[in-house]
């Protein structure tokens, strides 16, 4: 779990993909938190989501999107690597 206690910033990346997600947190006022996700590429970096004001237990909320854009790009790779054969 990601820590809650101040703004932050993690990433991780599957080790099957060349995908990676970046988050940053920050407290939203009065509570909860404003997270945002980019999406890593082999090129560039895209702006994936952002969830406002959400509250503590936020990794749980957005979990179900990292975890679907992960599939999809774990997917694209392995059709990539399928179309080069």
């Amino acid at each position: 779990m990601l820590g809650l206690c101040h703004e932050g910033v993690a990433s991780g990346k599957r080790p099957d993909t060349h995908c990676r997600i970046r988050l940053h947190w920050e407290p939203a006022s009065p509570a909860g938190w404003d997270v945002t996700a980019h999406l890593g590429l082999a090129t560039t970096e895209v702006h994936l989501a952002t969830w406002s004001a959400v509250p503590n237990d936020w990794p749980r909320l957005i979990r179900p999107t990292l975890h679907e854009v992960l599939g999809l790009c774990a997917a694209l790779d392995l059709s990539n690597r399928l179309a080069q054969v």
